[in-house]
């Protein structure tokens, strides 16, 4: 093989190697720095931000690494500086090709500046919904309940609605929706309900003073609807946060089929009407 192979073949794995060992010594000092300014409760450098930063460090040392590789090399540099400083079809090809990338970039700076969500916020965008896992500078990571990644650009998420969980206030009100049977014993079934959630462990009381001392029911029931089959009821309980209650739904659910049961109060199912015609007789004297 040419030596000048082999020169080209050091020189790219010792850039990779020193440009691998920088950006570890430099994560591992940032994740210190951010241990030390989060001791105690205060916290003074959120997870987001050190996500975002500590990306952004990495992809700028991969980037001064290949510029040091092509201008270090002087069989190189010619075509780097064609590349970097040249006006041609491919400087427009590429400026066209980074309109996407510079759009995430600053989508990223945004979010992090903004801070529409941090990093261990559970966020509904679109028909996703999970947990943020990590923000680059050019996507953000959602990690939903089935324990799968979602990649969303952050230029998308930039110009979508995003409804987050918990950037204030992790406690959920949560719709809690059943029907009953028109013949069914409405105030029956609204205690049955009431003394079910209030006896699960996942939920808390969150009347305010006042209303407690209003005599405030804890849990509000109203009827929302009147179906084909059955009267729709939906009452509001409140969990810690949004996991708590999809578990405090699921499990009141098969709590008030066992208790209306027991009530003898009837959960409503469709009911139809057949109505059988018989065919006309056709006159056929006149024939």
């Amino acid at each position: 093989m040419d030596p000048l192979i082999w020169k080209l073949l050091l020189y790219f794995f010792l850039t990779l190697l020193v440009t691998a060992i920088i950006i570890r010594t430099t994560r591992w000092v940032l994740y210190k720095i951010y241990l030390r300014l989060n001791r105690g409760e205060k916290q003074r450098f959120d997870p987001t931000s050190y996500s975002f930063i500590s990306n952004a460090i990495s992809f700028l040392f991969i980037l001064v690494a290949l510029v040091t590789f092509i201008f270090g090399i002087p069989q190189l540099r010619v075509y780097g500086e064609k590349l970097f400083l040249g006006a041609g079809l491919l400087t427009i090809a590429v400026g066209f090709a980074s309109q996407s990338a510079i759009a995430n970039i600053i989508g990223g700076v945004f979010i992090v500046i903004f801070r529409p969500f941090r990093v261990n916020d559970i966020v509904h965008i679109k028909e996703n919904l999970g947990v943020v896992e990590d923000i680059t500078l050019r996507h953000t990571v959602i990690r939903n309940f089935e324990n799968r990644r979602i990649i969303i650009p952050n230029s998308i998420i930039s110009n979508e609605t995003i409804i987050n969980s918990t950037i204030n206030d992790i406690k959920i009100c949560n719709f809690f929706e059943f029907s009953i049977a028109f013949e069914a014993d409405i105030d029956r079934a609204i205690e049955v309900l009431r003394e079910e959630a209030e006896s699960h462990p996942l939920y808390i009381d969150n009347r305010k003073p006042e209303e407690i001392e209003q005599g405030v029911p804890t849990i509000k029931v109203r009827i929302v609807g009147l179906l084909d089959s059955g009267i729709h009821i939906r009452s509001l309980i409140w969990t810690e946060n949004l996991s708590d209650g999809i578990e405090l739904k699921t499990d009141l659910f098969k709590k008030l089929v066992e208790r209306f049961r027991e009530e003898s109060i009837e959960i409503p199912y469709p009911h139809r009407t057949i109505v059988e015609k018989k065919a006309p007789v056709l006159n056929t004297k006149g024939l």
